[in-house]
Formats: structure tokens, C-alpha cells, sequence
């Protein structure tokens, strides 16, 4: 009965059933994007002889695919009940609470995230590894790099389970997603550019100060990365690296 109260085993075996085809696809994609690369530059290598030096961000700025696309997917098709009257319905009469059926398929969604970025990371651990004479790589930023993609992805999914939570239909559920996710970042924004102190500007660009820093927020970050507000790549091995940016995000991924 504690189960059934705060956890169910067989709820989260389902949901994982459930999400199992969209999951093990993109998977896969993620797995090919991560190792294709690669494979195609060890031909180049081989031939030239060369050491080829990986930091482990840089080459993996196809990770943001996760919180951008496998995130909202599989938590869509998970809580897709919620815009149905007759599934919604359904699920609020079987024997679980709220906050069970919450962490189980919450947990589910979870596990499929941490599955694709560790064999995603595995997968180019293992070729970098059996290739070792031609690549340098730092493992330990790049294990970085997939952890905060994973913090990135734990705050899509919380802001993503609240707005489905709150409205009724996959346009709205997309909608609210953004304004939660980007709107009161843009409000500090405006008010960090239009404050003035003194005569002169308080803060500038992507700068701030203490919470305000645009660059807390990762997932805000790669959003300025995508419109060149990070002027180098620099910028996003800061913001990645960052022990504020990582904490910050993941408190308020649990906040959601």
C-alpha cells in the first residue's frame, strides 16, 4: 500500500513501456550524432598522423537536442492523459495519488534521459579509448559537459510537467512551456538593461550580478549561445564549467 502512496514500481515499468519506441530512437540518434563524427575524422588522422586534442564541449554541442527535442517529446507522451477528458478522468480513479503517479512517471521520464546521455557518453569513451594513440581527451569535462545537459534536461522536463499540470491541450501545453521557461528570465533581462545607476549602465549584454546573471540559467545560456550573444566558445565552457550556473539551474529545476 506504501506503494501505491509514494512510488510504484509497476506504474514506472509501464510508463517506460510506454515511451519505449520513442526512446530507444532517439537513443540511437543521439548515439550515431555522438560517434559519427568521430569515426569520420579517424580516417583524417590515421592518415596525417596526428594527435587530435578533445576538451569535451566544444564537440558535443549536439547535446542540447536532448533537452530541446527528447525531453519535450517523451514527457509529452507521457503526460498526454492530461489533455484527454476520458484518460484524465481514468487515471484520477485508479488507486495511486497524485503525488505517486507524479514521481513514478516522473522517474520513468527521468530514466530514459540519463540512458541516452550515459551510452551517448559511453559510446565516444569507448572509441576515443580504443583509439587512444590519435585522441587526448579530457573524460573529466567531458563528463561535465553531459552533466549539465542533464541538469539542463531535469529543468525542461519540471517546467514542461507544470505547464501540462495547467492547461489542456498539446498548443497550450508548448505555450506555457515557453512563457514559464523564458519569461521571467527576459523581464530580469530588461530590467538589468534599462536599469541605470549613476548616469551609467548597471549591466550589459550577458553580465550581471549574483542571481541575475543571465548565464545561471544553462538553458537561457545556450539560448544566447544560438543568437551569438557568446561571442566565443569560451562562453559556454564557462557557463558549462560553471559550479553557479550548475547549481542554480538544478535548484531551480527542483523548485518546479
Amino acid at each position: 500500500m506504501n506503494n501505491k502512496k509514494v512510488f510504484s514500481f509497476h506504474m514506472f515499468l509501464q510508463t517506460l513501456k510506454q515511451t519505449r519506441l520513442a526512446g530507444f530512437i532517439m537513443m540511437a540518434v543521439i548515439t550515431l550524432i555522438s560517434v559519427v563524427p568521430i569515426i569520420s575524422s579517424l580516417s583524417y588522422i590515421k592518415e596525417y598522423k596526428q594527435v587530435n586534442n578533445v576538451g569535451g564541449i566544444s564537440g558535443n554541442y549536439f547535446l542540447v537536442l536532448v533537452f530541446i527535442i527528447v525531453v519535450p517529446v517523451i514527457s509529452l507522451i507521457v503526460w498526454s492523459f492530461l489533455n484527454k477528458r476520458s484518460g484524465s478522468d481514468f487515471y484520477h480513479s485508479i488507486p495511486y495519488t497524485r503525488l505517486c503517479i507524479y514521481l513514478s512517471k516522473t522517474a520513468a521520464i527521468l530514466t530514459w534521459i540519463a540512458g541516452i546521455l550515459v551510452v551517448s557518453y559511453v559510446s565516444q569513451a569507448v572509441l576515443f579509448m580504443a583509439n587512444r594513440q590519435y585522441f587526448n581527451v579530457d573524460y573529466a569535462t567531458m563528463f561535465r559537459m553531459y552533466l549539465s545537459i542533464f541538469i539542463c534536461s531535469l529543468l525542461c522536463m519540471a517546467i514542461i510537467n507544470v505547464s501540462i499540470s495547467i492547461t489542456g491541450n498539446i498548443l497550450s501545453n508548448i505555450c506555457v512551456t515557453g512563457l514559464i521557461m523564458f519569461l521571467p528570465r527576459f523581464i530580469a533581462l530588461m530590467v538589468t538593461e534599462l536599469t541605470v545607476f549613476h548616469g551609467e549602465t548597471y549591466m550589459i549584454s550577458n553580465s550581471g550580478v549574483g542571481l541575475l546573471d543571465s548565464s545561471n540559467n544553462m538553458i537561457f545560456g545556450w539560448v544566447f549561445s544560438v543568437f551569438d550573444i557568446y561571442n566565443s566558445p569560451s562562453g559556454i565552457a564557462d557557463m558549462v564549467l560553471s559550479l553557479t550556473s550548475n547549481l542554480y539551474t538544478l535548484v531551480l529545476a527542483l523548485i518546479y
